[in-house]
């Protein structure tokens, strides 16, 4: 989708804290890349709700037919 890279860069900064012994770093981190993971699933998911809500003409022409019997 375009945004994981920003998982990458909490990641990595999150192993410079562990290395470090920078443990309150870290778990801030930890919370930024739960953070980060929410909001991208959200944001698949309200994609995939809204692509999955438009019909097409042609699957509305299909449905106008199939109640009405005739085009």
């Amino acid at each position: 989708m375009g945004h994981e890279w920003i998982l990458d860069v909490i990641i990595d900064l999150q192993r410079y804290a562990q290395t470090h012994q920078l443990s309150a770093l870290e778990a801030q981190l930890e919370n930024a890349a739960a953070s980060a993971r929410f909001e991208m699933n959200r944001m698949i998911e309200s994609a995939l709700f809204s692509t999955q809500g438009e019909k097409t003409g042609t699957e509305q022409l299909s449905a106008n037919v199939g109640t009405s019997g005739s085009a």
